[in-house]
C-alpha cells in the first residue's frame, strides 16, 4: 500500500491531523524564513507580507483538506471491503443461519466498529437455540475482527410473520 492510499484509508483522525499540520508548520517556518531572509537583504517589506499571505493560504488548504479527510470518521463512515469479508466469512459456516440479509458496519473512531446484522435464521429454531447461535455468531465475528465491540442482530424471520394487534381486539 502506498504512503498516499494509507492516508486516504485510515481510520485514525489523529495521526492525519498531526502529519499534515506539521508538515504544514515546516513548510511555514521556511516560507517565514525567506520571507523575512528577502526583506533583510533588500530592505523591502513586500516579501515579507507575501510570506506571510502563503502561510495564511497554506493553512486554509491544510485546514480544507484535514476537514475534507476527517468528515468521513465525523459523519460515520463504513468498514473496508477486506473487514466486511472476514465478519461474513466468520458467520457464513453456521447452518442455523439460512442467509445474511445485510450487513451494515459503522466506524465509532478508529479502532471501534458497530455491527448491525440482518439474519435469516432456520425456521425450526427454538428460543435456546437461537440465543446459542447470536452468542456464537457474536464470538466468531469478535474473533475474526477484533475491532467489533457492538453487534446487533435482527432476526428476518421474525419480520415476516404478521402478529395481531393486541390494541385492535375488542
Amino acid at each position: 500500500m502506498s504512503f498516499r492510499e494509507s492516508i486516504k484509508e485510515t481510520r485514525a483522525a489523529a495521526i492525519v491531523t498531526v502529519l499534515f499540520e506539521d508538515t504544514a508548520a515546516c513548510l511555514g517556518l521556511i516560507i517565514a524564513l525567506g520571507g523575512i531572509g528577502f526583506t533583510v537583504l533588500t530592505g523591502n517589506l513586500i516579501f515579507d507580507v507575501i510570506a506571510t499571505l502563503l502561510i495564511g493560504v497554506l493553512l486554509t488548504i491544510v485546514a480544507c483538506f484535514l476537514g475534507f479527510m476527517t468528515k468521513k470518521l465525523l459523519i460515520g463512515q463504513s468498514a473496508g471491503p477486506n473487514v466486511r469479508k472476514r465478519i461474513l466469512e466468520a458467520i457464513g459456516d453456521l447452518p442455523q443461519v439460512d442467509a445474511i440479509v445485510d450487513a451494515k458496519t459503522l466506524h465509532m473512531g478508529s479502532e471501534v466498529i458497530l455491527l448491525n446484522l440482518e439474519i435469516d435464521f432456520a425456521d425450526n429454531l427454538t428460543t435456546n437455540e437461537l440465543e446459542v447461535v447470536i452468542d456464537r455468531i457474536e464470538s466468531q465475528v469478535k474473533g475474526a475482527v477484533p475491532q467489533v465491540k457492538y453487534i446487533y442482530i435482527e432476526a428476518e424471520g421474525l419480520k415476516k410473520t404478521k402478529r395481531p394487534n393486541p390494541k385492535s381486539s375488542g
